[in-house]
């Protein structure tokens, strides 16, 4: 039984990068939004956590694309 990495024809290494991204994004959005529904600034501390923590994240996920592309 192949599983579904298999059937779309997608790698390991394009799938976990594509998820690094993709959780950088989710971060950003979702630590935004959690101190708007607060009433809370997003500037400090957990902004620019936050902000490093998706940067870091999607950074890593184009960084590993970029190391297994052939080209």
């Amino acid at each position: 039984m192949s599983g579904e990495g298999a059937e779309s024809g997608k790698t390991v290494a394009e799938m976990i990068a594509e998820s690094l991204r993709e959780a950088g994004l989710l971060c950003a959005v979702f630590g935004w939004l959690d101190r708007t529904v607060q009433g809370e600034t997003f500037w400090g501390p957990w902004g620019w956590t936050v902000l490093g923590l998706a940067l870091l994240l999607f950074t890593g996920g184009a960084v590993l694309e970029l190391v297994r592309s052939p080209g």
